[in-house]
């Protein structure tokens, strides 16, 4: 490890401020969170930790320990429109994860695309199975752009293919303007009679939310 980039802190954690998503990392002396991710490579130091000279930093500290608490307290909705939730395969394209803080009424196109953001990158982070790189080129032909951190991966895979970025384009479209046209936008051209259509409740739907892949998610787009 180069000296030059090595940072010190304490292990902390704290719900992602976007949608409640559960993060571990370090606050390092300038009070500045930094989430752990795969590829990071840490030091442990045994003893007692540093303290946190900074009065500027430790009242960040102090917010940042708030800010926890108060996440933590937080439920975590699975979140879709009225009209989707009778179909599974339309739950698991356009369901997110929203902490309780940010749902509006009605929800707007910038929340939501915070939350599938988040949701991407939460799948890219429960993917240990598979190398991403494979993953990318065998839906997208795209290996290249499993570079960086999860969240690097994530917005790069959400800049770059439409496929990923169209499901949000459509929600957009629809919280700016419900009309019928719209929602017929968000449904596929067939009908969807089979096993996959059925009301749920709001458990189940966050449940199979969380037991969602990575592979399965690039199938439905």
């Amino acid at each position: 490890m180069e000296t030059e980039n090595l940072l010190t802190g304490r292990i902390s954690n704290r719900k992602c401020p976007a949608c409640g998503h559960h993060e571990v990392g370090y606050v390092t002396d300038d009070g500045v969170f930094h989430p752990l991710k795969p590829g990071i490579t840490i030091k442990i130091v045994q003893g007692e930790p540093a303290p946190v000279d900074s009065s500027a930093g430790a009242l960040a500290t102090n917010a940042d320990s708030m800010d926890t608490e108060q996440a933590d307290q937080e439920e975590l909705i699975a979140w879709i429109p009225d009209p989707l939730k009778h179909d599974k395969k339309l739950r698991m394209k356009y369901g997110v994860h929203i902490g309780t803080r940010w749902i509006q009424d009605p929800m707007t196109g910038g929340i939501y695309e915070l939350a599938f953001r988040q949701k991407l990158q939460f799948l890219i982070e429960k993917e240990i199975y598979m190398p991403l790189p494979v993953i990318l080129d065998r839906h997208f032909n795209s290996p290249h752009l499993a570079a960086g951190n999860s969240k690097d991966i994530a917005d790069a895979l959400f800049e770059e293919l439409d496929e990923i970025k169209e499901p949000v384009r459509r929600m957009r479209a629809w919280l700016d303007d419900p009309n019928e046209d719209n929602l017929k936008r968000l449904m596929p051209a067939e009908t969807g009679e089979d096993s996959s259509v059925g009301s749920c409740s709001d458990d189940e739907f966050k449940q199979e939310l969380d037991a969602l892949t990575l592979e399965d998610f690039f199938d439905l787009l």
